[in-house]
């Protein structure tokens, strides 16, 4: 008895699954335009028009990296570097265009360079473009890689921070150095 009604069960099992598949598909599915959709496809969607609309407009165009009120360049004081042994002096200047009261900075001194005076880091009470502020590393060589010597330097005003860097290598490629020796020459 319990075969025949495990057969039965499954008959009607299996009718009411052709009957429901044979509605599905007499059924109309009628689209209706909208503008929903997954979460994932609607945010990519306006961030295509946003974008789109932002090609059009030529004003937003931007091609420089933004920067705050505070500008840090280093240059070598004499000659670079060449060997192991050499001594060289970095001349960093912090500026800006805005007076500021207080600006932190820090040189970064990789392996392959030594300290040989200076302060690594410090404090400048202020700085502006009138009066920019100078800091002096004297540095040895000590490796024959390239270091790459930064000064960084900070401003906090609220709750805006803002900063700038500037990079010092201590090897020159060689092939563009021995073409602006030759640029030189044939200027004298």
């Amino acid at each position: 008895m319990s075969g025949k009604f495990s057969a039965a069960v499954m008959f009607c099992s299996l009718v009411a699954i052709s009957l429901a598949a044979n509605r599905a598909d007499e059924s109309v599915v009628i689209p209706v335009k909208s503008d929903r959709g997954p979460a994932s496809v609607a945010v990519a969607k306006k961030e295509e028009m946003l974008l789109a609309s932002m090609k059009t407009q030529s004003s937003l165009k931007h091609t420089e990296k933004l920067r705050g009120p505070l500008n840090v360049q280093l240059e070598i004081m004499g000659a670079p570097p060449e060997k192991v042994g050499d001594i060289f002096i970095l001349r960093g200047t912090v500026s800006s265009p805005k007076p500021l009261q207080g600006a932190d900075y820090t040189w970064s001194i990789p392996d392959g360079v030594e300290l040989v005076r200076g302060v690594a880091s410090g404090h400048l009470d202020y700085v502006s473009s009138d009066q920019p502020a100078a800091i002096e590393l004297t540095l040895k060589k000590v490796g024959m890689s390239n270091a790459q010597v930064h000064l960084m330097a900070v401003v906090s005003s609220g709750a805006a921070h803002f900063g700038d860097s500037a990079q010092f290598n201590t090897n020159v490629d060689s092939k563009a150095t021995a073409a602006v020796r030759k640029q030189i020459k044939v200027l004298h």
